[in-house]
C-alpha cells in the first residue's frame, strides 16, 4: 500500500515529518510522498525517518497554480536535490509569499474589526512543531478570541478566510504549464490534485453525477496534459468507488498516470488516516512504479 499525498507541520498539517514516517510504518505503507504546500522544508527529516523505518520516502510538493481564474493545485513528485533548480526557485517564491499574505491578512482583519488578532496570537494558535503559519492558525486564533461569533473553523473560513470570505487575501500562483515545465526540467512530474474538489466544488450533491464529472473534468484535463501534466489524482479520500473508476479511466484515456493519496493533515482533518483516508482508500502499489517510469530523463 502507498500514499502519495500527505502534509506535515512544515505546511498546514499538524504532525512533524518524523511522525508521518512513523504513521506510515505503522500503517504498513511501502512508500509515502510528503506533499507539503509550496515547500521542501520537511525533506531531510522525512527522508531520514523513513529510511530508519524501512519506508520509501518520495520527495514531493503540492504547488499552488492558477488556471483561467481558478485555483488549482498540482502534486509534484520526485523533486531532486538540486537546490538551485528552476523548480526549487519556483517553490521558494511561492513559499516566501506566505509572509506577505499573513501581513495583509492581519491588516484586512483589523479593518473588519478583528483587531485582537495579532501575529503573536496567531503563533500561539499553532503547536510547537509548526514551522509555517497560515490560514488554519488564523482560524484557530479567531475561534479563541471571538468565541461568540464563530462556532467552528468552517464558520471562520466561510465568513472571513475562505476564497469568498470578507478577509480573503489571494496568494501568489503560477500556471500549471509553468509548474510542469519546471518539474520536467528537474526530472519530476506533476499530477492534478483532488480534481473533484477543484472542479466540482460548486456543484450540488444531486448534480455530481458521473456524466457531469466527465463533462467538467475531461476538457480541463485535456488542456492541462497539453501543458505538461503527467497525472490525475484518481484515488482520493473523498472519492467514492465509481468516481475513482471514472477518474482513473479519464487518466488512461489521456495518457497520464492515475495517482492517489489520503491528503492526510493530522488533527485538522481528523476523519482521514494516512494510507486509508476515511477507511476504504487503497492506492495500488504499481502506480508508483508506473509514475516513476514516466519521469523525464534529465
Amino acid at each position: 500500500m502507498i500514499d502519495l499525498h500527505c502534509h506535515s507541520s512544515c505546511s498546514d498539517g499538524t504532525d512533524p515529518p518524523e511522525r508521518l514516517a512513523r504513521l506510515a510504518a505503522d500503517a504498513g505503507l511501502r512508500a509515502v510522498a510528503l506533499t507539503d504546500h509550496d515547500t521542501v522544508a520537511g525533506f531531510d527529516a522525512f527522508d531520514a525517518a523513513c529510511a530508519d523505518l524501512g519506508v520509501r520516502a518520495i520527495r514531493a510538493a503540492e504547488i499552488s497554480c492558477l488556471e483561467e481564474g481558478r485555483s488549482v493545485h498540482v502534486l509534484c513528485y520526485f523533486i531532486s536535490g538540486d537546490e538551485d533548480s528552476a523548480l526549487r526557485r519556483l517553490l521558494a517564491t511561492l513559499s516566501d509569499d506566505r509572509a506577505r499574505r499573513n501581513r495583509a491578512l492581519l491588516v484586512r482583519l483589523a479593518e473588519l474589526g478583528y483587531d485582537r488578532v495579532t501575529i503573536e496570537e496567531v503563533r500561539a494558535s499553532a503547536d510547537d512543531v509548526t514551522t509555517s503559519i497560515g490560514r488554519p492558525h488564523f482560524a484557530n486564533a479567531l475561534l479563541r478570541l471571538y468565541p461568540t461569533e464563530f462556532s467552528s473553523r468552517q464558520d471562520v473560513f466561510d465568513a472571513l478566510l475562505g476564497s469568498r470570505g470578507a478577509a480573503y487575501v489571494d496568494k501568489a500562483r503560477v500556471s500549471v504549464a509553468e509548474a510542469s515545465a519546471a518539474a520536467r526540467a528537474d526530472g519530476a512530474l506533476t499530477s492534478l490534485a483532488h480534481p473533484l474538489i477543484t472542479l466540482m466544488g460548486d456543484a450540488r450533491a444531486d448534480d455530481r453525477t458521473l456524466e457531469a464529472i466527465e463533462r467538467r473534468v475531461e476538457p480541463v484535463l485535456e488542456r492541462l496534459v497539453a501543458d505538461g501534466l503527467g497525472g490525475l489524482e484518481s484515488y482520493y479520500s473523498r472519492h467514492d468507488a465509481l468516481e475513482t473508476q471514472l477518474l482513473a479511466s479519464l487518466a488512461r484515456r489521456h495518457g497520464v498516470v492515475p495517482t492517489g493519496g489520503s491528503d492526510y493533515h493530522g488533527s485538522t482533518k481528523p476523519d482521514l488516516a494516512l494510507g486509508r483516508g476515511t477507511g476504504s482508500l487503497a492506492v495500488p502499489d504499481e502506480l508508483l512504479e508506473e509514475l516513476e517510469g514516466t519521469r523525464p530523463r534529465v
